[in-house]
């Protein structure tokens, strides 16, 4: 079940944790009594029922309360967190499909979670904001939903994976409002159109459609290799399809209106290898499709080392109370 782990899990992941961490060079050692650990992210859905021994406070980082404040692990923390996919997905739904609520991960160095929230833009078209964050929020929570003129998803009927080539509608779970482009120029990038949220369950046009682009996936290689997008592994471009721009977040702080949060923009150049317009689904929820199992031997587990690693964004954690 979802959420639940056994206590033979914890004494496996502990002594996995005990034997991997002296193998992260600048990473601050455990003592032999259990961790307590910060794993968000990943695998923050997974063990939102095991507190105390997980404990959610950081965002994309691994902490060790081993002193009176936390040990920072920086970007080795993604590494561990890589070698414990092993240990961890049996919990992950793995396959996307309609109807899948999902937080989307940019790829790109330091790439936060899809965000949005009810305040809007001040300039341009005033419409709901949408950023990337770098914090665990039910804002950054997406839902997919068929075309307007399409049926509604039938939960009795077969399940409708995410496939290269659909076209798809993510509306905001929070707000209920529908992500959307169009030639209104971005905040910052001036070059790019402006990234909103717009309309309701029955309120929209065609400038909520996104065409979905399969990059390829970091388990089974190039998208002519698989059919379903899977999350974590699967890299996505997100294509506006009545303007033809690509979602793109690049580290550029939005002013005070924004929170200092990372503007989304829409970027006009077609670019395939930009990692700032590639996504992945980060975390999942579905109870109508199958639970991940994952091996990633030699050269591709390395290259998965290494893709997660350079979106590790370090930040200031609060201490342990």
């Amino acid at each position: 079940m979802p959420g639940h782990v056994s206590s033979e899990f914890v004494k496996e992941l502990t002594s996995f944790i005990a034997n991997t961490t002296p193998t992260l060079g600048r990473a601050h050692r455990l003592s032999n009594r259990a961790p307590y650990l910060c794993l968000h992210g990943l695998f923050q859905n997974s063990f939102s029922h095991s507190q105390p021994l997980w404990t959610w406070r950081c965002s994309n980082e691994l902490f060790i309360p081993g002193q009176p404040c936390w040990q920072r692990l920086c970007s080795e923390s993604s590494r561990l967190v890589v070698s414990l996919i092993h240990h961890i997905c049996s919990h992950c739904y793995v396959e996307i499909a309609f109807g899948s609520k999902m937080t989307l991960k940019n790829m790109g160095w330091g790439g936060g979670l899809l965000h949005s929230h009810v305040q809007t833009y001040p300039v341009g078209s005033n419409q709901q904001q949408v950023t990337c964050y770098h914090y665990k929020d039910s804002n950054n929570e997406w839902t997919i939903i068929p075309r307007w003129e399409e049926p509604t998803i039938d939960l009795n009927g077969p399940i409708r994976y995410l496939l290269h080539g659909d076209v798809v509608r993510l509306v905001h779970e929070s707000t209920g409002r529908n992500l959307h482009s169009h030639h209104i120029p971005a905040p910052i990038t001036k070059l790019n159109n402006e990234v909103s949220c717009y309309g309701n369950a029955t309120i929209g046009d065609q400038n909520d459609y996104w065409f979905v682009e399969v990059v390829n996936d970091l388990h089974r290689g190039s998208r002519d290799k698989f059919e379903r997008i899977h999350s974590l592994t699967t890299r996505l471009r997100f294509r506006h399809l009545a303007t033809g721009c690509y979602i793109r977040a690049a580290n550029k702080p939005l002013p005070e209106w924004g929170f200092k949060q990372i503007e989304v923009s829409c970027d006009k150049e077609n670019n395939p290898d930009d990692p700032y317009t590639h996504w992945n689904v980060e975390s999942h929820w579905n109870d109508r499709c199958a639970f991940y199992s994952l091996s990633l031997p030699g050269r591709r587990h390395s290259r998965l080392h290494a893709d997660l690693s350079v979106s590790v964004r370090p930040i200031q954690c609060p201490p342990v109370r």
